[in-house]
């Protein structure tokens, strides 16, 4: 079986997060400038931990609907992620920013720090989501 990558899209960083090789657990990983080095960075990740299923969150509206940086995503997933060949599962990432930042909260991370983390830690919440689910 191979791991997940999970990512939080945004236009200045992608949030990151990979599975354990069972599948389990969600850990956070650094985040993923979004520039010009965006394909080869996740094209390391696929290869060096065996990537077999790729996760994405897709931002929605509070009724549930594609929101307004759906679109954006969905490009995203076609033009860098289709071309790895690997299944992508969009998931509903409502909510995962504000439960992120609040889980680093009350870790104690204060928040200059809790701006770099967050996005990695939005990705932690969704795969764990998508592993628990399995």
């Amino acid at each position: 079986m191979g791991r997940y990558l999970a990512m939080d899209y945004g236009r200045s960083r992608i949030g990151v997060a990979l599975s354990d090789p069972l599948g389990l657990t969600a850990q956070a990983y650094p985040f993923v400038a979004n520039d010009a080095s965006v394909s080869a960075a996740i094209k390391k990740l696929i290869e060096e931990y065996d990537v077999t299923t790729i996760v994405l969150g897709l931002p929605k509206d509070f009724h549930g609907n594609d929101g307004p940086m759906a679109t954006e995503v969905r490009a995203f997933a076609k033009s860098f992620l289709v071309p790895f060949g690997l299944p992508i599962q969009f998931v509903d990432e409502r909510y995962s920013t504000q439960a992120a930042q609040r889980q680093l909260h009350e870790m104690g991370v204060n928040a200059k720090a809790q701006k770099a983390l967050k996005d990695s830690q939005s990705a932690q919440y969704v795969l764990q989501g998508v592993l628990d689910s399995i």
